[in-house]
């Protein structure tokens, strides 16, 4: 007959075993996370070295790219309606916008994308206009987009002093005028503020950025407002719409800003 007091002592030292080795498990795996987070920091000071090295090499060369730019505007000027038909016939854009937005286009004598001078903390878009915009008073409208540390995006929009008779039907409420309703899509998101929370994009902006800025041409020169590889919109263009236009008659209506800037 095996003595109790033996047998618990047995289990006792088995316990205390296992406690040791479990122990020893435990600090080994402590030693071995704590040396993968010693690696993982030393390898985000490098990409953060990385990073800092693209963006001053991205900073010079904004530098260089700001008299092209510069030229490129200047010999656009010559192109009557260049960014009117340049935004038109970009299909995401020419989808935000109303008659009215692309009558006002026909103003709009200069684009500009700026970076912030550190480019990471934002950009600006900026508008410019014809002297003989009936549309509002101003001569140029700008939106800005700052970023936070955190990811977080202030959009910051300006809103033009409309003249009465183009002024959106929200705020012509009561006014006598010989328009029948204004509305804008696209230059009511130019106007507009808000703050996006992280990883949350303004997708207009970004078009504007990253496909118009860089090569407007491409889209001036396009046949159709069709992006690449997408169909034409049913109707749109297979004449339902503008089957009834006589001969010399304006596409869209009240769009008199066709003839209004300079150029050929």
């Amino acid at each position: 007959m095996s003595d109790p007091a033996a047998k618990k002592a047995k289990l006792d030292s088995e316990g205390d075993a296992e406690g040791v080795e479990d122990q020893e498990v435990n600090e080994a795996l402590e030693r071995v996370l704590a040396d993968l987070e010693k690696s993982q920091q030393e390898l985000d000071k490098v990409n953060d070295e990385a990073s800092d090295a693209v963006l001053a090499v991205e900073q010079e060369f904004n530098k260089k790219r700001r008299p092209i730019y510069h030229a490129r505007n200047e010999i656009i000027k010559q192109l009557s309606n260049f960014w009117q038909t340049t935004l038109v016939n970009h299909h995401s854009l020419r989808e935000t916008m109303t008659d009215d937005d692309i009558g006002l286009l026909g103003y709009c004598t200069e684009l500009v994308v700026e970076d912030d001078e550190d480019i990471k903390s934002g950009f600006s878009i900026i508008l410019r206009f014809a002297d003989n915009n009936p549309y509002f008073k101003e001569k140029q409208l700008v939106k800005k987009f700052k970023y936070e540390e955190d990811g977080v995006l202030h959009i910051s929009g300006e809103v033009p002093s409309w003249n009465e008779e183009y002024a959106p039907e929200e705020l012509a409420a009561g006014s006598k005028r010989s328009q029948p309703s204004v509305t804008y899509g696209f230059f009511s998101w130019f106007s507009s503020s808000e703050t996006l929370e992280p990883g949350v994009h303004d997708e207009t902006a970004d078009v504007i950025k990253e496909e118009v800025w860089p090569n407007p041409l491409k889209f001036y020169l396009a046949t159709d407002l069709a992006g690449e590889g997408e169909e034409v919109l049913e109707g749109e263009f297979e004449g339902e719409e503008f089957e009834e236009l006589g001969e010399g008659e304006e596409a869209y209506e009240g769009e008199e800003g066709f003839e209004g800037a300079e150029g050929f």
